[in-house]
């Protein structure tokens, strides 16, 4: 039966080439133009091996196993071949989501071109002592634009580069909308203690990001890379001197947010989950049509509930209404300095 007739037979029919096609189409808009390319390469391979006249009705999870062990397998490096999977993954979820395929492909699918190992432990990051915290917001050399992100991170448990290359048109009044480490995105709730922060950002923007000034860098080209790299060394300092341990990283502060919520003030672990953007390891599909139902407002009133000891609190008030404008004198500084101009007097 071809195409056509197989379409009027089952309206659900799609071939491959129909499948892809639509899929870029919606998600594009989200997808940084990199991602985008890399999805359109991944899935401009699956067409070459399956056929463009494909039914996606068709695929079993046997044959998506075969097909990547046999397209991925030893064939680049584990970042890269996790990267690949990602874009096949993310279009299996949405060939299944719409009814296209009767099945979605568990995580370990991955497995037939990535071998799991054993975790190392010395590889996670530990959660932020309190005084490390505070240590961080009132040193004076610490640059403007990393407590300005420490404190955004403080308050949300986000990735560093979500909030790093979040765009202004993003953000509204009390939330803003995400894109997560694999590109999905989400909205989320602005906690009311950093709400002035982000609303003075804004005001003051002058590039489309929230943070300017960043320029990218690293492998991935990406926005948050020499804060990280400067918030590193700044930590080195402290594990050189034997007050910190190797595990305390950048990253850390996530987890000292999911500390702090889970351990500290113990607050609802699902409605955490969709704040920061993790995927439970197991959930029934009841918990599932639980999740989805969270709105905004039931976030929101979650997240009011959360909060910092008094002292790094009150900080992160004070500097809410200091750091934008230092950012912009930063941003001047630096500009001046690169362009040979003095500094006007204030009148």
């Amino acid at each position: 039966m071809g195409p056509v007739r197989a379409a009027i037979a089952n309206p659900q029919f799609r071939t491959l080439a129909q499948a892809v096609a639509e899929h870029l189409s919606e998600t594009a808009k989200d997808l940084a133009p990199g991602t985008r390319d890399d999805r359109r390469r991944e899935l401009q391979r699956l067409q070459d091996h399956f056929g463009p006249s494909f039914d996606v009705g068709d695929f079993t999870e046997k044959a998506i196993r075969l097909y990547v062990g046999g397209a991925m397998r030893g064939k680049g490096k584990k970042k890269t071949l996790e990267r690949r999977f990602s874009n096949l993954r993310v279009f299996f979820d949405w060939l299944s989501d719409l009814g296209y395929m009767p099945f979605r492909l568990p995580e370990d699918a991955k497995n037939a071109a990535i071998p799991p190992r054993a975790k190392d432990d010395s590889e996670s990051s530990e959660p932020w002592p309190e005084g490390l915290i505070l240590e961080l917001l009132q040193d004076p050399k610490v640059r403007p634009t990393i407590k300005t992100l420490a404190i955004m991170r403080l308050y949300s448990g986000c990735r560093p580069e979500a909030l790093a290359s979040l765009e202004v048109e993003r953000v509204e009044a009390d939330r803003m909308r995400i894109i997560g480490d694999k590109n999905h995105p989400r909205t989320i709730p602005i906690h009311p203690v950093v709400q002035p922060l982000y609303a003075a950002l804004k005001a003051n923007a002058r590039e489309p990001w929230l943070i300017p000034g960043q320029k990218p860098g690293g492998k991935n080209q990406t926005r948050e890379f020499h804060i990280g790299k400067d918030v590193g060394r700044w930590l080195k300092m402290r594990k050189d001197a034997g007050t910190l341990t190797a595990k305390c990283t950048w990253y850390g502060l996530r987890h000292t947010f999911v500390t702090r919520w889970r351990n500290d003030l113990n607050l609802r672990l699902e409605i955490m989950q969709e704040l920061i953007g993790q995927k439970p390891e197991r959930i029934s599909v009841a918990d599932k049509h639980y999740r989805s139902a969270f709105t905004i407002e039931r976030l929101a009133a979650e997240l009011k509930k959360f909060h910092w000891p008094e002292a790094i609190e009150a900080e992160c008030i004070s500097l809410s209404r200091l750091l934008p404008d230092a950012i912009r004198e930063e941003k001047a500084r630096s500009f001046r300095a690169k362009n040979g101009v003095e500094a006007q007097p204030r009148r």
